[in-house]
């Protein structure tokens, strides 16, 4: 292919130009339908999305001039940019998925063998049509001129590609302004600037990454507000206050409500839980997020969804219970890497912390981790005369679904991925009942609920992490249920009846933190009882 020759500025545009109209492609239907969804006509739209767009551009071409003065180094940059592009482009053409700081919390975050598996031969394919050969020609086709052989006529000539960049550009950023006059100055700002960082590459992974590095990702030392010194915690109820029980906080991964025996799914997924009379089943929980590392962190913290950001500024519901006298386990499968992570910030406040690093070191080297090796360490807990707040973070559904279950579980086939996925959750039954088993005469409270659902191909859509607000109910649409000790449920009384009337009315994850309290008789000026389930005004 012949050489094409472009001054430095001018290449930087074109570049620019390429990047962004090209690997926007992917997200303009997500961005268009998130737009008409929000109220916004298909005018309306189409001219707000051309000028996010232009501003896109104009960022991304000022920021590459950065490193215009190297040819080498310019090159460096494009061969990065194409490359990240290609990929996270091919997630959000996949998955439907927007690309922000919790998308870059959930890679840093997720466990190294799930990435590794979430990888396929799709992204390969991709990458090579729309990776490689961009790659090929903007490296070796396009080659950047620096005009002259003397300095001042390289400076001069160079100055003159720049103004000329420089009057596109304005152009460019005049036409965007224009475009969207129609809004209030800030709101026009604000909104676009936050639409050009969040929706086109590659100012959205730029912009996730720093808000992960530098927003999200807590500092060695938590600097947190503990809750239960600001906002004091106590007993209302003296039956509670009194007693010794355990209070169980299940938190499953990827499980969503269609595929539940217990809603009513055709296959018997549930065959233990469906039989059990103390369980009471939510049909209509809805998730925070459909992000675990946003989701989990939202479902223990004391704010509403509309209310909670991803960061440390508080600790959660353990730091609570811990102030209450309770002694405090966190349990989980899903491995921790260090002590900066969001995941350790989950439980940092817990008196034992058991992740799957420690796990791994009491099964055989060549298996899984499956769920129910956690019950060894439930069992080890001991039997004495104190309250306890126990958490399970389970891998429940996570994707590959065939790697959450042993083989004899393997009830559903030809092992499709709807086959894969409902085995998952048939173990997950047997892990719950076995769990429910160990407390079933002894006094305890269990609360379950996944961190948010999963696409199985609905809509050509699969796994989870679709923006919140266009994600399909799939993936919002949440299995969770609780279930009492006979036990429990006596000393709740008409707590757990008032549970039974709200099982099939609309509820969501913030009812989970204000539950957890006041069905244990626990108040505090955070705790809004009206989001209980164990609420009844006919009470008061």
């Amino acid at each position: 292919m012949k050489k094409r020759y472009l001054s430095a500025p001018f290449y930087v545009l074109y570049f620019s130009i390429f990047l962004v109209l090209f690997y926007a492609l992917p997200a303009l239907s997500l961005k268009y339908h998130t737009n008409i969804a929000g109220g916004f006509s298909a005018y309306q739209t189409s001219i707000h999305i051309i000028g996010e767009l232009l501003l896109a551009i104009v960022i991304t071409t000022t920021a590459l001039y950065l490193f215009s003065f190297s040819s080498i180094l310019l090159k460096i940059m494009v061969v990065f940019f194409i490359t990240a592009s290609t990929i996270f482009s091919y997630y959000v053409w996949q998955n439907h998925i927007g690309i922000d700081e919790f998308f870059i919390a959930t890679l840093f975050e997720v466990p190294l063998h799930d990435a590794g598996e979430a990888i396929s031969w799709g992204v390969f394919i991709y990458f090579f049509i729309l990776g490689l050969i961009p790659i090929y020609f903007w490296v070796f086709v396009v080659k950047i001129r620096y005009h002259g052989r003397h300095f001042f006529t390289k400076v001069f000539k160079y100055l003159i590609s720049l103004v000329l960049t420089a009057a596109i550009l304005g152009s460019l950023l005049l036409t965007s302004y224009l475009l969207n006059k129609d809004m209030g100055w800030f709101e026009r700002n604000h909104y676009k600037m936050r639409s050009a960082l969040s929706v086109y590459m590659p100012l959205n992974y730029v912009a996730g990454l720093y808000q992960y590095l530098f927003q999200l990702r807590p500092s060695t030392q938590y600097n947190s507000v503990n809750i239960a010194e600001k906002y004091p915690f106590s007993f209302y109820d003296d039956k509670f206050k009194n007693d010794n029980y355990t209070v169980i906080l299940v938190l499953g991964e990827s499980s969503r409500a269609a595929n539940q025996q217990l809603n009513g799914y055709a296959r018997q997924t549930n065959p233990n839980l469906v039989g059990e009379e103390n369980l009471i089943n939510f049909s209509d929980m809805t998730s925070c997020n459909t992000y675990t590392v946003y989701s989990v962190n939202c479902m223990l913290s004391r704010k509403v969804r509309v209310d909670f950001q991803l960061n440390t500024e508080e600790s959660n519901l353990i730091s609570a219970f811990k102030a209450l006298g309770f002694k405090t386990y966190y349990f989980s499968t899903q491995p921790l890497y260090n002590e900066t992570s969001l995941s350790y910030f989950l439980a940092k406040d817990a008196d034992v912390k058991v992740f799957a690093n420690q796990v791994r070191l009491s099964v055989p080297s060549n298996s899984n981790i499956y769920d129910e090796y956690l019950l060894d360490f439930v069992k080890d807990i001991p039997q004495d005369n104190q309250k306890k707040l126990i958490i399970l973070h389970l891998m429940t559904s996570h994707t590959p679904y065939n790697l959450r279950y042993p083989k004899q579980f393997e009830v559903f086939k030809p092992n499709t991925v709807v086959d894969e996925y409902d085995n998952s959750l048939v173990y997950t039954d047997y892990v719950l009942h076995k769990l429910l088993n160990i407390y079933r005469d002894e006094k305890a409270f269990v609360f379950f609920a996944s961190d948010h659902g999963e696409s199985l191909g609905e809509n050509g859509i699969y796994l989870h992490a679709s923006a919140f607000d266009t994600a399909p109910r799939e993936q919002t649409h949440v299995f969770s249920f609780v279930w009492a000790s006979q036990a429990m449920k006596n000393m709740m009384g008409d707590k757990f009846n008032n549970i039974k009337t709200k099982k099939d009315l609309p509820l969501s994850h913030d009812n989970l933190f204000p539950s957890m309290f006041d069905c244990m008789g626990i108040e505090s000026s955070i705790v809004d009882k009206s989001l209980s389930l164990c609420y009844s005004p006919i009470s008061e």
